[in-house]
């Protein structure tokens, strides 16, 4: 599957960003975030070969250097992630590439198999700053502490709940987010 629809007009119109075919990582078409940091989502069960590499067909540009892979995830595709293309075939690993994951799952594997920085991150619920296992008001205070920069989150889960639009920053239009949740204006962050 691993360049099946690249060069396709369903490819040609999917949206910049992350590509899925169901519940597989197909690609990344555009240009990466500009931290350099991709958030698989979670749910993802799969990332196809060379998702974040390109392929000759199409090649995201920018550069990435970290990507989160959830415990969702059980299989990483050949230079699934942590590789880019250059002239020649096969991609070339991506120096001081990073995955944080969930200890004992694929991201684990695949940064031991590839020579990857593994950093291990608890499972988090998104929103869920307090680490309570639900989104609540308390949440909504800790992000608003850290924005007023009254009391900044150090933890890395910490962080990566609270980017609840996952633009790689932790910041107001995070907190917005988060109030219209709390609030139940919305029901994700999607």
């Amino acid at each position: 599957m691993e360049n099946s629809f690249r060069g396709t007009p369903w490819f040609a119109n999917q949206p910049d960003g992350k590509v899925y075919t169901g519940s597989v990582l197909y690609a990344f078409k555009g240009a990466f975030p500009a931290d350099g940091r991709i958030e698989i989502a979670r749910g993802t069960l799969g990332i196809a070969e060379s998702a974040l590499a390109g392929t000759w067909h199409y090649i995201p540009t920018g550069t990435i250097n970290a990507v989160l892979i959830p415990s969702s995830v059980r299989e990483i595709g050949e230079f699934g992630v942590g590789f880019r293309l250059g002239d020649f075939w096969p991609p070339v690993p991506i120096p001081g590439f990073t995955i944080y994951g969930v200890r004992g799952t694929a991201a684990e594997r695949f940064a031991n198999e590839h020579g990857f920085n593994f950093v291990e991150v608890e499972e988090f619920v998104l929103g869920d700053i307090t680490g309570t296992g639900v989104v609540n008001i308390m949440d909504l205070q800790a992000l608003l502490r850290h924005v007023s920069r009254r009391n900044l989150l150090i933890e890395e889960r910490q962080l990566l709940a609270a980017d609840v639009n996952r633009d790689g920053v932790v910041d107001i239009l995070d907190l917005r987010l988060l109030l219209q949740y709390v609030s139940r204006r919305i029901s994700s962050f999607d």
